[in-house]
């Protein structure tokens, strides 16, 4: 389809966005998840950025490419309820996929749970935890739709690293449209 404006003014107002293959792995679903569309992810055996340990389950829509003819009885499927904790998820989630730390801010976040703390938080874990299954520290729950809600391990190994630092740990929660929940852990 042929649009003949600026198609980044049309993303936010839509519902779903397709996320194909192509043009760079994670591209499309990081924009769209930035704009706040859910991605329609069509990419049979692809997985997406930060996956095991982000679900992306929770905010995007897997459609493999042998059901694409069908897909829009996929999408009238999904209620209200579960599109709107889907689309609480992705403003969450797309804080994760950016580069806000070394790109700037896109989402008035300030770097903190970008794409790069992400990628440090998931490498700490593998080397704290060499055998914890990667979903046990998911990134986006399924249920509730909050950021991080990772094994309790992250928050208190946070704490402790902060501690040596001689400094209070100010570690937030996303939850219900990435509302900040503050949780301050002060390091002894």
């Amino acid at each position: 389809v042929h649009y003949p404006g600026f198609w980044m003014y049309i993303v936010p107002t839509r519902r779903w966005c397709l996320a194909p293959s192509g043009g760079g792995h994670g591209h499309r679903q990081t924009l769209t998840a930035a704009m706040g569309c859910l991605p329609l992810v069509i990419s049979d055996l692809v997985m997406q950025p930060f996956e095991p340990e982000m679900d992306w389950e929770a905010f995007s829509m897997r459609v493999a490419q042998s059901d694409v003819p069908g897909m829009h009885t996929s999408l009238d499927a999904v209620d209200d309820m579960v599109y709107d904790r889907m689309q609480a998820a992705v403003q969450c989630a797309a804080q994760h996929l950016l580069y806000s730390s070394s790109n700037g801010a896109v989402m008035q976040e300030d770097g903190r749970w970008d794409a790069f703390e992400t990628i440090l938080e998931i490498l700490r874990m593998q080397q704290l935890h060499p055998g914890l299954h990667p979903r046990s520290t998911a990134i986006v729950t399924s249920v509730s739709g909050a950021l991080w809600d990772a094994a309790t391990s992250i928050w208190l190994s946070m704490a402790m690293r902060s501690g040596r630092h001689g400094r209070t740990s100010t570690l937030y929660l996303w939850r219900n449209r990435c509302t900040a929940i503050k949780r301050v852990l002060v390091g002894k």
